[in-house]
């Protein structure tokens, strides 16, 4: 019967973490090609080294079963060209982390992408519809500067001295009519916090319901709060020009 040296356990060791050098590798898979007892002595510390969650080539344990069934199956095998072998290996380590830094760049232009579409809905969300409410506040010979000031702020366009004159003014009298004026002021002059403190107690007042829900609904919108600005629009009645309007922005 044919003897075999002694494994050594340092060697093996070494091949399956891969930190032998190339000249070691030859020298190992020669042994291997000839020697049963070194391939399951391989075995036998891959297995360990597994349980032990250690880092295992999962490949060249394959290429070990394939070595010992072809030397029990066949006399005369001849392991392949070392040198092709060690230089395929490197190879396949390599792509895989190709596939890994592939994989990554894929999951990162992903996510951008979804950034960008969603940055892209929101800016689409808070530009609709930001249009004043048409004018229906007039003020006499006596009416009060403030309300006379906030009038003609609004009807020029200037919205930011519009809702500064109609909300002092608002809160001195209570009038619905000038609350929910300084409050669509607030929304077109880029306070959509203020203006849904004034709009959102008007959606339940039977004279400004529709449109106080509508102005309310784009001053959430515009705060990127679109389930808060869902709810304020299903308080539109069915039927209504602002209910098929919202209806386009936000599916109910």
């Amino acid at each position: 019967m044919k003897s075999f040296p002694q494994p050594d356990d340092r060697n093996i060791r070494l091949y399956l973490t891969d930190k032998m050098t190339q000249a070691e590798h030859l020298a190992m898979e020669t042994q291997i090609g000839s020697n049963p007892a070194l391939v399951q002595q391989i075995q036998m510390e891959a297995n360990l080294r597994f349980v032990h969650r250690y880092s295992i080539d999962f490949e060249r344990i394959e290429t070990l079963h394939a070595i010992q069934n072809s030397i029990l199956i066949e006399p005369d095998f001849q392991f392949p060209d070392s040198g092709t072998a060690f230089a395929l290996r490197n190879f396949v380590h390599k792509l895989q982390w190709w596939k890994i830094f592939a994989g990554v760049a894929l999951v990162t232009g992903l996510v951008f992408s979804w950034l960008q579409w969603t940055n892209q809905q929101t800016v689409q969300l808070i530009q609709i519809e930001l249009i004043p409410y048409p004018n229906t506040l007039n003020a006499g010979p006596t009416s009060p500067a403030l309300l006379s000031d906030g009038i003609a702020a609004y009807k020029s366009g200037n919205f930011k001295q519009a809702a500064q004159s109609l909300q002092v003014y608002a809160g001195s009298t209570d009038d619905s009519n000038v609350r929910f004026y300084a409050g669509v002021s607030y929304l077109l002059s880029a306070n959509p916090n203020r203006a849904v403190e004034l709009l959102e107690p008007l959606t339940d007042d039977p004279t400004w319901r529709e449109a106080a829900c509508w102005y309310t609904g784009l001053s959430y919108l515009k705060l990127n709060k679109k389930d808060e600005a869902k709810v304020i629009w299903q308080k539109i009645p069915d039927g209504s020009r602002y209910k098929l309007k919202a209806g386009q922005i936000i599916d109910f």
